[in-house]
């Protein structure tokens, strides 16, 4: 399946979010066949969704992906948070090990710079794995049943962990009906997306369970927004207020360490 999708003219689709193989080789058993992909992490494996637009992103691509494969007629039906992925590398410019997420490759003791989601100077990508249970030009139901798994999925991870995330409960209840089609639920999204400002994406998310004081929101929402509005200055600035404020070059103004 992932042979499949990862030929030239379906990689060229920009909704494929789909793993790509980098390599395959056979095995001493005639039965086996080996491939390589990037090294890819559960979506909430190590950073956390900080602003809105942590989300929003995260729901582009799961939801184009979905379309893609649905076009192609084929159903995941593994849909979960073990399938869909994370490339991790936008986040951290020196690398980083593979089991200590905060040592650089060759395990030195020191921290490996990283950046937060948002704050990154390359999007992070995210892309659907688990292809075992996939099937090509499944019935109608395994292809509803892909968008109530996604639905759920939104559901558990954002709409029940964290505040601010309103706006999405009626996308998430029409998906886990299962009555939309995933190009539906995509457009119902895009059009939800288009609605949100860049102050309304950049608002910061608070986890459900903390009880914060609306002194506390209030002071930790202009923290939030100010970092992000340094994030968008201009390179040379960033290195002279780096300087300044005794940061490496390469930190983050959050999610440094």
């Amino acid at each position: 399946m992932l042979e499949h999708l990862s030929q030239t003219c379906l990689l060229a689709d920009p909704n494929n979010h789909c793993a790509r193989i980098w390599d395959r080789f056979e095995d001493e058993v005639p039965e086996w066949t080996f491939v390589v992909i990037p090294f890819l992490s559960t979506a909430d494996s190590r950073h956390d969704f900080f602003v809105v637009n942590d989300i929003m992103e995260f729901i582009d691509d799961a939801l184009e992906g979905l379309t893609f494969l649905h076009a192609q007629g084929i159903a995941h039906r593994r849909v979960s948070p073990s399938t869909i992925r994370t490339d991790e590398s936008p986040l951290y410019p020196g690398g980083f090990h593979p089991i200590v997420r905060w040592r650089l490759p060759d395990f030195t003791p020191r921290h490996a710079p990283s950046y937060s989601r948002s704050t990154a100077r390359t999007r992070v990508r995210n892309y659907y794995t688990g292809f075992g249970d996939a099937v090509p030009g499944g019935p109608p139901e395994a292809f509803r049943a892909d968008v109530a798994a996604l639905g759920r999925l939104l559901d558990t991870y954002f709409t029940e962990r964290y505040s601010r995330t309103e706006f999405l409960a009626p996308l998430v209840a029409d998906m886990k009906s299962g009555r939309p089609t995933a190009a539906e639920a995509l457009a119902q999204w895009r059009a939800t997306r288009a609605r949100t400002s860049w102050v309304g994406r950049m608002r910061r998310l608070p986890v459900r369970s903390d009880d914060e004081s609306w002194v506390w929101v209030v002071l930790l929402d202009v923290f939030f927004m100010v970092l992000m509005l340094l994030e968008r200055l201009p390179a040379p600035v960033r290195l002279r207020m780096s300087a300044i404020s005794c940061l490496p070059e390469n930190a983050s103004w959050y999610g440094w360490g």
